[in-house]
C-alpha cells in the first residue's frame, strides 16, 4: 500500500457528498486529510509502526472518522478509502454491511466507543486474500 493522495480523498469525499471537490475544499480540514493520509506510514526507530498492508489500511480508516476532515459522510469516505487501500493490496473485507456500519459507528464514538486498537483487530479478522 502507498500513501493515499490527500487530494484523492478529497475527490472520494466530493462524490460521496454529491458535490465538486472544489467546492467542498473550502469546507474541508485539509490538515486533518494529510494527518489521516501520513499516519499509517508513522515510524519509531527507523521502523514502521504499521508494517502490514492491512493494519495501513484500517489507520487510514479509523485516521479518516476520528479526525472528521469533511462536513458530513466521513464513515463512508473511511469504509471507501479502507477498501480500496484492502484491494490495492489484494485483501477484501469480508463482515456484513450491517457489521461494518456498526464498527464505524462505534469508532466514531456512537454508541459502545471502540478503541482504535480494537478497530484494526476487527479488520484484520474480517479481511481474505484475494487471489493474485
Amino acid at each position: 500500500m502507498e500513501e493515499f493522495p490527500p487530494g484523492d480523498v478529497l475527490v472520494i469525499a466530493a462524490a460521496v457528498l454529491e458535490t465538486t471537490p472544489e467546492e467542498l475544499l473550502s469546507r474541508t480540514r485539509m490538515d486533518a486529510v494529510a494527518a489521516a493520509v501520513q499516519a499509517p506510514f508513522v515510524t519509531l526507530n527507523g521502523k514502521m509502526l504499521f508494517p502490514h498492508p492491512v493494519e495501513r489500511a484500517a489507520v487510514l480508516a479509523e485516521r479518516i472518522v476520528l479526525n472528521r476532515p469533511f462536513p458530513a459522510g466521513n464513515d463512508r469516505v473511511a469504509l471507501i478509502c479502507l477498501t480500496m487501500t484492502l484491494e490495492s493490496a489484494s485483501y477484501r473485507l469480508t463482515a456484513s454491511e450491517d457489521q461494518t456500519v456498526e464498527m464505524f459507528r462505534r469508532l466514531g464514538g456512537r454508541g459502545e466507543r471502540l478503541a482504535e486498537e480494537d478497530f484494526r483487530a476487527w479488520v484484520r479478522e474480517n479481511v481474505e486474500r484475494l487471489n493474485p
